[in-house]
């Protein structure tokens, strides 16, 4: 069905028996869901890749709009048998009579499963569309529900579409680690996207992702991303407010566990993006944005190096990629003789390298981390690691295989860069 929707205008009348089916909805709702991680399957150079993230709701709406008239009637056929063979599903269920509490149960679900699927139907029926142009000239197209749908789903209905859009948001925005290959968001659709994560941040959706604050704070991460290295005119109070919004994510991350590893992959995770964005606040650029957070004095820096820290030490092996990539903004900054940057970030690399034990599979993804901030700038952390030589020393005997040749480029690379404490070990 995937091959068909991604050419959706061509296979036309193939999809219908698929879109009669309520089941083969729900299956299509939920991997629309579920493929927005970077599990997802991507083939370059495949036509219409994007249509990958559609449901059959967007499938229905693109074939009624198109359709002419004869078409536009077996199109609305389609949806009235998607409506009868949700009925009979439901009848072939209900329970006896006699049990008339369960009976009374089992209506009311049916109610709002039916109300369901005739909201689905309604976008295989094109005299429920309208059309609006809007302000900006971009039109707007919706098909109206039943009236008697709209008063059985309300509040559900206004909670679905905020779930929807923070599903969009986390689509667009999450696990989003900077480099310098990443092309910034056009800053119009960042500032429209900002309006709505500080909504559903205010009020978060019972329809959304499980954490209601990932869509936020994947938004909060561009925005510091945007306003401190693409140096978009980002408003004050925006930065201001994803900054916030991502310091007050850290505090549910997990205090540090020698003893446990986590190889997760949840790249559009809360913690995830604080880990994308909040070493750019180190960066002199970010002066404004720490001073309207009071951690410009030294006990507000000291604040936001533990938080730092805290990214920088907990078990979560992704968070610590993502923290390592955002670094190399970092390094690349112009070095300061007050509170400098780089001395905070070797700091943080040093205490997350030195909680690691020298136990081979906790050695593997230690090096790998390693390996990926060293690509960053390996003269700044050659000059300033203090300890590192000596955990690259006492690693040296657990590490095998691919693991034995990246702790020897990694030793390599910062001889060169000129840590003559390393030389011996250089080839």
């Amino acid at each position: 069905m995937g091959i068909l929707i991604r050419h959706c205008e061509a296979a036309d009348a193939s999809l219908d028996p698929f879109l009669a089916q309520p089941e083969l909805w729900e299956l299509e709702f939920a991997r629309t869901t579920g493929e927005h991680t970077g599990l997802a399957g991507v083939t370059p150079g495949i036509k219409n890749a994007d249509r990958r993230r559609w449901s059959l709701r967007e499938v229905a709406m693109t074939l009624t709009i198109r359709a002419d008239g004869a078409r536009s009637e077996r199109l609305r056929q389609v949806g009235q048998g998607l409506e009868e063979y949700a009925r009979q599903a439901l009848e072939q269920f209900s329970p006896e009579p006699e049990d008339s509490a369960q009976l009374t149960d089992f209506e009311e679900a049916a109610a709002m499963r039916l109300a369901s699927v005739r909201g689905w139907a309604a976008t295989l029926d094109q005299t429920r569309y309208t059309f609006t142009r809007r302000p900006d000239g971009a039109v707007e197209i919706e098909a109206r529900l039943p009236d008697d749908v709209a008063q059985a789903l309300p509040p559900d209905n206004d909670d679905f579409a905020r779930g929807g859009q923070a599903y969009g948001l986390i689509n667009r925005y999450g696990g989003r680690p900077w480099n310098a290959t990443v092309e910034p968001v056009p800053f119009d659709e960042l500032r429209r996207d900002i309006a709505t994560a500080r909504s559903l941040q205010a009020e978060p959706t019972r329809s959304g992702p499980s954490n209601p604050r990932d869509a936020s704070a994947a938004v909060a991460a561009c925005v510091l991303q945007a306003a401190l290295l693409h140096l978009q005119e980002v408003e004050s109070d925006d930065a201001v407010w994803a900054a916030r919004l991502l310091l007050d994510d850290v505090k549910d991350i997990h205090a540090p566990n020698p003893r446990a590893d986590d190889e997760s992959i949840f790249d559009w995770g809360a913690d995830r993006s604080a880990a994308c964005a909040l070493p750019l606040l180190l960066l002199p650029q970010a002066a404004e944005i720490r001073r309207a957070l009071a951690l410009e004095d030294k006990p507000g820096r000291d604040r936001l190096h533990q938080i730092l820290h805290r990214l920088g030490t907990g078990t979560v092996l992704e968070i610590k990629m993502f923290l390592a990539t955002a670094l190399d903004a970092v390094w690349s900054a112009p070095c300061l003789t007050v509170s400098c940057h780089h001395r905070v970030a070797m700091d943080i690399i040093e205490d997350s390298a030195l909680r690691i034990l020298p136990q081979a599979d906790q050695v593997q993804w230690g090096l790998e981390w390693l390996e990926t901030l060293i690509a960053g700038d390996p003269s700044a952390i050659a000059r300033g690691s203090w300890h590192l030589p000596d955990w690259l020393r006492e690693v040296r005997g657990d590490a095998h295989d691919e693991s034995e040749r990246r702790w020897q480029r990694i030793v390599d690379a910062l001889a060169v860069a000129g840590d003559s404490r390393l030389s011996d070990l250089s080839d």
